[in-house]
């Protein structure tokens, strides 16, 4: 047997993904601002508190970007 593959899932499924790339690229930009800013002088805490800062950003834009597209989804189907 065959399964049909629905074009809207293979949609989702790309949306997912590329929200978590965007995580990472969060993640990467609190990294080198932190260090960007750790040689201009700052503290050493700098590193570790923009690489949070990304990281807490990616995870909050993550969140309300899969919800949205799941919404979207359950109302297409709904």
């Amino acid at each position: 047997m065959r399964q049909k593959i629905d074009l809207s899932d293979l949609v989702v499924f790309g949306k997912i993904v590329s929200l978590a790339l965007l995580f990472g690229g969060y993640v990467l930009m609190g990294l080198y601002l932190g260090r960007y800013l750790l040689r201009q002088g700052y503290p050493d805490w700098t590193l570790s508190a923009c690489t949070i800062g990304g990281t807490f950003v990616g995870i909050l834009h993550g969140i309300y970007g899969v919800r949205d597209v799941l919404n979207k989804r359950d109302g297409k189907k709904g």
